[in-house]
């Protein structure tokens, strides 16, 4: 993620002219790198993707890729 997603983000911050919210951040987590190293693989995690994990952990469906509901889901596991 921090390779390609990170500086995208950052770049769309600065055209959006959110400047203000862009220099608020103070770091990033990624997810994925962290669940692996909390869950391996094998019989409950069948892959890493956010609605295996959600599904998985909080018994609850989410709408994938609608990113208010990717972000409420990941607040809510990441808090779990």
């Amino acid at each position: 993620m921090q390779n390609y997603e990170i500086p995208v983000l950052m770049n769309q911050l600065t055209k959006k002219g959110l400047e203000q919210f862009r220099n608020s951040v103070s770091g990033f987590i990624d997810t994925l790198k962290l669940t692996k190293k909390i869950w391996k693989r094998g019989n409950d995690v069948e892959n890493f993707k956010q609605e295996t994990l959600i599904r998985l952990i909080l018994k609850t469906d989410h709408d994938a890729h609608n990113v208010v509901a990717d972000f409420t889901s990941l607040q809510n596991f990441i808090r779990k």
